[in-house]
């Protein structure tokens, strides 16, 4: 017997549905921290570099590490550098940009958020010297944020404190409490699904930073300006930090406890159900690190990620040796799922050209006999 067109149709639409619903099934079985990690490119920040005219080797070579003529073991740091000469033509945001300086000692760097981020005011400015280049780059606590993530931390918290021993004691007791809570929860979860003896589960290292330290003021002023209204707030924050230095948002005051907490940890280490970066929450922070060099890892293995004291400042200890080699998830071989995911993308836009393909030869074939 004949199914009828619209039954027919429907049964196309439910098989193209299976399929399409497959393309992301390598995705929703792995945490958003390492999908993240392993994807997300981080958006770039523009570094306005305003000069009175040709500039100077001397300045030129001070801008050298951000627009990636010198590339150190680090890596590369996630900035786009514009150079501009005042005296010469400028565009529109450029223009914007300098109009907006108030006392300018030329050769003078000006920070911006990543054109796509709506957030319009200045970063950091500064006048073009090492020092300045070497802080817009690269921090001790954004070192330490890059290491733990590198190292397989799902995220790093950093708390901002206020100054404040009476706010910024318990939001450190409750940050702390509270991660090592989750890590307890993911051991006692372990062991109730009978696999007690793994050693492999999200980590989330913290550290603390004070709010007026010079050496990490371009990285606190990206944090507080990456929500509007921060900066009017008197009270310790905390970020939670992940994939290739990403800012989910930001807990502030009362809003640094157990449940925000727990929900943090609870979606970052979940499946990501959703592969386009930006249709995700956070805002990229501009870090200098080499993220092509975590790629491919499957999961996580426990290992001692010390928190780093209150002012910032890495731990002084010797380099830890790399951790133990990943064991490879137990369903598939690492390169089967990116496989089948291109497959079953194929695959669904056949069966959409299908779809569009039976319902133009229907149309056709109804208006005909309807002649």
């Amino acid at each position: 017997m004949r199914v009828p067109y619209r039954a027919s149709l429907f049964y196309r639409l439910a098989a193209c549905a299976l399929v399409a619903a497959a393309v992301p099934a390598y995705a929703c079985q792995v945490p958003v921290f390492q999908w993240a990690l392993e994807n997300w490119a981080p958006d770039r920040y523009d570094v306005f570099a305003f000069h009175r005219g040709p500039l100077s080797d001397e300045d030129a070579a001070l801008l050298g590490p951000l627009e990636g003529v010198v590339q150190g073991e680090e890596g590369l740091p996630n900035v786009r550098v514009h150079t501009v000469d005042v005296e010469g033509p400028m565009d529109e945001r450029a223009a914007a940009v300098w109009n907006a300086q108030s006392s300018p000692t030329l050769p003078w760097i000006v920070l911006r958020y990543p054109p796509a981020i709506p957030l319009l005011a200045d970063l950091w400015a500064s006048p073009l010297t090492r020092e300045a280049v070497e802080a817009l780059a690269d921090s001790p606590a954004r070192r330490t944020v890059s290491q733990h993530l590198l190292e397989g931390a799902a995220a790093v918290w950093v708390l901002l404190r206020t100054g404040d021993a009476g706010k910024d004691a318990p939001a450190e007791d409750i940050l702390k409490t509270e991660l090592e809570a989750v890590h307890e929860m993911q051991r006692t979860d372990l062991q109730d699904a009978g696999d007690g003896d793994a050693t492999f589960f999200a980590q989330f290292p913290w550290v603390s930073l004070e709010r007026d330290d010079p050496a990490e003021q371009p990285f606190i002023e990206m944090l507080l300006r990456s929500e509007p209204d921060l900066l009017s707030y008197d009270e310790p924050m905390a970020f939670p930090i992940f994939g290739r230095g990403r800012a989910l948002y930001a807990l502030v005051g009362p809003g640094i406890n157990a449940d925000t907490i727990q929900e943090a940890c609870t979606f970052l280490a979940g499946a990501c159900s959703c592969l386009v970066k930006d249709q995700n929450p956070g805002l990229d922070m501009l870090i200098t690190a080499d993220w092509d060099s975590a790629a491919g890892w499957d999961v996580l293995t426990e290992y001692e990620l010390p928190a780093v004291p209150a002012g910032g400042a890495a731990p002084a200890a010797a380099p830890q040796p790399p951790p133990p080699p990943i064991p490879e998830l137990p369903t598939e071989d690492a390169s089967a799922p990116r496989l089948f995911a291109y497959v079953a993308a194929a695959l669904a836009l056949a069966f959409a050209v299908l779809i569009a393909v039976s319902l133009f030869a229907a149309l056709r074939k109804r208006r005909t006999r309807e002649l």
